[in-house]
């Protein structure tokens, strides 16, 4: 064999092996520290993906790992021995940037909500605006996504000077399998923006897969007192089971639900004991997917 073949064989990069995800999710599976699983979301967007998905976490339930501060980005506190998620959180600690330096003018923006590894984000950029900027971010992989202002035609629904409270957060009941971004099938989301006016509730709801908008107006026979509306405390929310619930006002004897799989609007009763106490209203789930309040 001459020489020149000799180095040609030589030379001739090895073919990577590729393995399916089933096969990787047996890999995972089989690790012994949940650290090795943070380092392994790190390391590329297949592994991200297989950790992420639905199956996985089902088979494997995420560790609490930590706090992280709404009202301060940056600040993210690791679960600390003897707590058993200890070294994962450490491991994250490490890895994630919890400062947003990705996003230059980070300190524009603030925390809103976070769930299974997104970071929803809002900015206000002017006094007058009366929708906030949002964004959606992995701290881990050090992507983002800003979200497209909401069209004239739905946020005209909220009737403008009505407005409120104005509440945005991260889709818990989304399915990464089952509603896949093609262009970035491990960061796919939905956001969900309620605006409670003075007669009514308006949900806005984005898909990372569509890229758009869509809204559902809810209305109300019955005037809600704006004596009685203040921000936040008055407008509690609660997830369970795949709907959201809110309490809309102090004196109220409803809560109006959101159905997360078919984005419907509707009204609840509360117990008459429960009335006037919002602070003594708690939604739980059952073991046997009812829900009790």
């Amino acid at each position: 064999m001459s020489s020149s073949v000799k180095r040609q064989i030589a030379g001739a990069p090895a073919s990577q092996l590729v393995f399916p995800d089933e096969i990787l999710e047996e890999i995972f599976l089989r690790l012994d520290a949940v650290e090795d699983l943070v380092r392994a979301s790190a390391a590329c967007t297949a592994f991200r993906r297989v950790v992420s998905s639905r199956r996985f976490r089902c088979l494997y339930p995420a560790p609490v790992l930590g706090v992280l501060e709404f009202d301060a980005p940056g600040r993210f506190h690791p679960a600390e021995p003897p707590h058993r998620s200890a070294p994962a959180a450490r491991a994250l600690a490490q890895a994630a940037d919890f400062t947003f330096s990705f996003l230059g003018a980070s300190h524009c923006w603030q925390i809103c909500d976070a769930r299974d590894s997104h970071v929803l984000l809002y900015r206000r950029v002017g006094v007058t605006g009366a929708f906030a900027d949002l964004m959606v971010c992995d701290p881990l992989l050090r992507r983002h996504v800003q979200l497209p202002a909401i069209p004239d035609d739905l946020a005209a629904a909220t009737g403008g000077w009505g407005m409120q409270e104005f509440d945005s957060f991260l889709d818990p009941f989304l399915d990464p399998d089952s509603d896949k971004d093609k262009e970035k099938p491990d960061f796919s989301f939905r956001v969900i923006c309620a605006v409670q006016c003075e007669h009514k509730l308006v949900t806005f709801h984005f898909s990372s897969v569509t890229g758009q908008w869509r809204g559902i107006t809810f209305n109300r026979t019955i005037p809600l007192d704006p004596f009685f509306v203040s921000f936040q405390k008055m407008f509690e929310r609660h997830y369970a089971h795949g709907f959201i619930f809110w309490t809309i006002s102090i004196v109220s004897s409803f809560m109006v639900m959101l159905n997360l799989n078919d984005m419907k609007l509707s009204v609840v009763d509360l117990p008459p004991d429960s009335h006037g106490n919002p602070r003594a209203r708690a939604i739980v789930e059952a073991g046997d997917r009812s829900i009790h309040s």
